[in-house]
């Protein structure tokens, strides 16, 4: 295994323990054991254990960003772009369960530093998605640079990581209705009006 294999390896295996066992009650040599290999190898990528917690964060982050928005920029037009997004975060959901559950799931961590890494991370995604969906944002009235817009967004993604949730305990449900169904709330909105066949 080549030095950026293992590292990639390590953090891999780093993302099931963290998110099954929590920060706190995870150790270096419960990674080192599930990963195959002696705990010297753990810190000689990584010093702390929380420095291993911070990369993998980071790198969930990264995944979850490219998910919704590679789908997003592949598509022209706001609904389908909207869709696209919806589309990406619940499929990084559903391949990368421990991912979402580091990235949403807060669990009660009293370490400072992972506390303004969390957030700084939770300012990031909604800053990229804020660009990523301007001219969505835009058409409802809202400036981008907006705390509005900004709140648009966090309400997305908030309901977005609680569909995927309840998509945990409801997996036969096809990911294309769920979108369907988000994209009603999302797109078309609760308050739209409503024909009086549909009353």
């Amino acid at each position: 295994m080549t030095p950026g294999q293992r590292r990639a390896h390590l953090v891999e295996v780093a993302s099931l323990v963290f998110a099954r066992k929590g920060y706190r009650d995870t150790s270096m040599g419960d990674i080192a054991l599930e990963a195959g290999v002696n705990r010297s190898i753990v810190y000689d990528r990584f010093p702390t254990k929380r420095a291993l917690f911070l990369n993998v964060l980071q790198e969930q982050h990264i995944a979850a960003l490219m998910a919704m928005g590679v789908a997003a920029s592949a598509r022209t037009g706001m609904e389908d772009r909207l869709r696209a997004v919806v589309d990406g975060y619940l499929e990084f959901a559903e391949r990368n369960q421990a991912g979402r559950r580091l990235l949403f799931d807060f669990s009660a961590e009293d370490d400072p530093e992972i506390k303004v890494a969390r957030w700084g991370i939770s300012e990031s995604r909604t800053r990229v998605l804020v660009l990523l969906l301007g001219a969505e944002l835009r058409a409802l009235g809202l400036d981008p640079a907006s705390p509005d817009a900004a709140l648009h967004v966090e309400i997305l993604l908030s309901g977005l990581d609680g569909l995927a949730q309840w998509r945990d305990h409801n997996a036969g449900v096809p990911r294309g209705e769920l979108v369907e169904i988000a994209m009603r709330v999302f797109w078309t909105g609760l308050g739209r009006e409503v024909s009086p066949e549909e009353v």
